[in-house]
């Protein structure tokens, strides 16, 4: 069955407008590249799924502190990291910014109690102004709550040194090289004529700013996530039908398959919320709403990483999931009636006995009454 529902997405990695798929061990070039025009940049971009929950806050006071142009928004944080700022985020400094936070912070917990407190950030750096002035060269950090990460035109060296920060900050951790890794390229020419255009396995634009960011961002990672929960909807079929199977041999269930039903339905009901609620796959970016601009960027964005047919895909996949958690729960439920019924059948045999001993006469010399 498993085989039969797999995800086009895995099946045909390199297929057409599909970004490749790739391992954690990746090499793409992480520095920006000129493109045909003299005025234009390549910037490659990289998203990586890490944990189940992150501390955005928790990542940006460790790491960055007051000095950055960033913007945090309802479960995430932009960071933008100027080419001459990048120096001071090398291995050493994140080290002594580890150990810093290991001396004060008992616990990880203790930051993602933290991440779940309303916080308003105060911090005149927080841009709402997405400047065409910036930089061209710049690049960019953003973390989502949700267990995503989108590095843009950030070097390697860098990469891994933030990526251990970041895990330090977050609750159950993906071990490394065994995370979903997706890639991407990001063209800003000046001399586009008109503010976006999509092409394969890359999207130009006319200016990088904030806004566009943010919208791009959303997409890869909400794309990574998608890619981890495929991997655990998968193996929740692959135990359904080993549940099939033992259910068609002998009809019952033992009470290690039990708790392993009780497990696959409360995991089923995780990943429902967990795409809806805190992916916001059903949800129009912020950036989309309010300008026709970003709109079209977040709009192709979504058709060139298939998120709709990948969601409905996952969305058939859960419900039937579900609708065999029913039929089991609904075996169990007559096993346990056909075991009261017999429950009851003996508890008025017995009695049944005891009233024919009784009035019998018997019951002085058999029960001492």
């Amino acid at each position: 069955l498993p085989s039969l529902l797999r995800s086009p997405r895995f099946s045909n990695p390199n297929g057409l407008n599909r970004p490749k798929f790739s391992t954690a061990h990746s090499t793409a070039h992480s520095t920006a590249t000129p493109s045909n025009s003299s005025l234009s940049k390549s910037f490659p971009v990289k998203s990586i799924y890490l944990a189940r929950q992150i501390d955005v806050i928790g990542v940006y006071q460790t790491v960055f502190g007051d000095g950055y142009v960033h913007k945090f928004g309802k479960d995430s944080v932009i960071v933008e990291l100027p080419r001459e700022e990048q120096a001071k985020i090398n291995t050493n400094t994140i080290k002594g910014r580890i150990d810093e936070l290991n001396s004060k912070v008992q616990s990880s917990a203790t930051l993602l109690e933290k991440s779940s407190a309303v916080w308003t950030p105060t911090s005149p750096q927080d841009s709402n102004l997405p400047s065409p002035h910036r930089s061209s060269s710049s690049s960019y950090l953003v973390v989502f709550a949700y267990g995503s990460c989108v590095f843009l035109n950030v070097p390697p060296p860098q990469q891994l040194s933030l990526l251990k920060v970041i895990k330090s900050n977050s609750l159950h951790p993906i071990s490394s090289g065994f995370e979903h890794v997706e890639e991407y390229k990001i063209n800003v020419d000046p001399l586009l004529p008109k503010s976006s255009d999509m092409g394969k396995n890359k999207v130009s634009l006319k200016t990088l700013d904030l806004k566009n960011v943010n919208v791009i961002a959303s997409i890869m990672g909400q794309s990574v996530a998608l890619d981890h929960y495929y991997v655990i909807v998968d193996n929740m079929l692959e135990t359904f039908t080993s549940l099939n199977h033992t259910v068609e041999r002998t009809g019952t269930f033992t009470t290690l398959e039990k708790e392993r039903l009780f497990k696959i339905v409360a995991e089923n009901n995780s990943i429902f919320i967990g795409l809806v609620s805190k992916l916001g796959l059903l949800e129009r970016s912020e950036q989309a709403w309010e300008d026709n601009e970003y709109e079209s960027v977040w709009k192709g964005m979504r058709s060139e990483f298939e998120m709709k047919e990948r969601f409905d895909n996952l969305e058939f996949k859960l419900n039937l999931i579900q609708n065999n958690a029913k039929f089991f729960i609904e075996i169990l439920h007559n096993q346990k009636a056909n075991n009261a019924e017999w429950i009851i059948i003996g508890l008025i045999a017995m009695e049944s006995v005891l009233m024919i001993v009784d009035m019998s006469g018997m019951g002085e010399k058999v029960f001492g009454w």
